[in-house]
């Protein structure tokens, strides 16, 4: 018998809250797989704080398991021969997230560049642990990105 949404709710908020302190007191290395397990739990949690959805719907799966973001903006570069102008990348991620069911969030922009700062090892918002995927390929402030490992 499955559990109802409201225990499995709790649950998982219990559980951020033990990750959180854990992370907080640094008893645990593995601080990646810890922001990993917040990012996933929190998306849990807001998924199960939203009216239940018909059992043959999908939404709420591929929304917690699906495509993220830097996996949009790689494709939208891909897909633009891989280098591009933000500008482009913009137009790009939105229309392959439109495309896919995915949101579109009112600071896309902004996210699409944390995006591929975090991503890219020119960057000062470089987040070490995550894969370098981006560069600026005509220096900082030029606007243009390019997939870091092929050839443009």
């Amino acid at each position: 018998m499955p559990m109802p949404q409201s225990h499995l709710l709790d649950r998982c908020c219990n559980y951020i809250q033990e990750l959180a302190e854990i992370y907080e007191s640094s008893r645990l290395g593995d601080h990646k797989r810890i922001e990993s397990d917040l990012h996933l739990l929190s998306r849990m949690a807001k998924i199960l704080r939203q009216p239940a959805v018909q059992t043959h719907s999908k939404k709420p799966f591929s929304r917690l398991h699906g495509v993220r973001r830097v996996d949009d903006v790689k494709q939208a570069l891909e897909e633009l021969g891989g280098k591009a102008h933000l500008s482009a990348i913009y137009k790009k991620t939105d229309q392959i997230r439109k495309t896919a069911g995915r949101s579109v969030p009112r600071n896309s922009e902004a996210a699409i560049r944390e995006c591929l700062e975090t991503h890219s090892s020119d960057s000062e918002r470089y987040k070490s642990g995550y894969p370098n995927l981006f560069m600026m390929a005509r220096g900082r402030g030029a606007g243009i990105w390019a997939l870091r490992n092929r050839k443009v």
